[in-house]
């Protein structure tokens, strides 16, 4: 086993590479260093704005089962209901349109006369005028959500009261001789010049920024968007039932948009 590990990226990948390797059985023997580019803290990238879905049904099916039990494991041990938001939620294919802001908004008669939908009746955060069909497309219980920026964070605080040793810097550079790996350069926040960190295994979870230290990865970011809409703190807690839909929405004659809603 690698005596001197070396963490680069302060995502999910990561964090939970660090929470790992810092309960291995043989620990004791190792050093583990954890370095992360930003100044503003861990998961400032997609780990920390992602919509935080966990499914058993998700793609590849093997790993995501194993995924969903982790998870399960995880929340169980660590708090993670009070820590990070884990809960069940129920999933489903919704299809409809949009509203031009300017028109009006359909009368109490156009809701009563409007033909049932599938919309289920706890569901009452999307508008059944605007609603075409609903379908569940997961059992009970075999999805749920995490807060991904508290899921991310808790995890790596876990990690260092285990011991990983947490740096503050840039990394320019691995030192790769033979195919082998002896080190890494980088440069920590407030300093002009490099250090020099000896260590046998690197692990590169920088995300779209890793083919900038090696240059051979296969890796390219792609451009997302995350709004989060955040609910009057005097809503009843039931107001928004726990949902994740898959959208296609209408929205003439602009086209449409198909939007995940968590």
């Amino acid at each position: 086993m690698p005596t001197d590990f070396v963490i680069i990226g302060a995502g999910v990948i990561g964090s939970t590479a660090a929470f790992y390797l810092s309960n291995h059985p043989n620990v004791s023997s190792t050093s583990i260093t954890f370095i992360k580019a930003s100044t503003s803290g861990a998961a400032q990238g997609a780990s920390g704005k992602a919509g935080g879905l966990v499914a058993k049904w998700a793609y590849p099916k093997a790993l995501a089962e194993v995924s969903f039990k982790e998870h399960m494991r995880l929340a169980e041990r660590f708090d993670g209901e009070r820590k990070w938001g884990w809960r069940y939620v129920s999933a489903g294919e919704w299809v409809g349109r949009g509203r031009d802001p300017a028109l009006p908004s359909p009368s109490h008669n156009d809701l009563k006369d409007m033909k049932k939908t599938g919309l289920p009746e706890d569901l009452r955060w999307i508008s059944e005028t605007m609603t075409d069909k609903y379908v569940p497309i997961a059992s009970p219980g075999d999805t749920a959500q995490v807060h991904p920026y508290l899921f991310t964070t808790n995890i790596l605080d876990v990690a260092v009261e285990k011991g990983v040793r947490f740096v503050q810097g840039a990394v320019t550079s691995l030192d790769i001789v033979s195919g082998h790996v002896r080190g890494v350069r980088y440069i920590p926040h407030g300093s002009m010049e490099d250090v020099y960190l000896p260590s046998d295994c690197v692990i590169l979870a920088a995300g779209a920024w890793s083919q900038a230290l090696l240059p051979s990865l296969n890796i390219s970011g792609l451009c997302g968007h995350s709004i989060v809409i955040r609910t009057p703190r005097a809503l009843p807690a039931d107001a928004i039932s726990p949902y994740a839909l898959f959208t296609s929405i209408s929205l003439p004659p602009r086209g449409g948009a198909s939007p995940r809603v968590v």
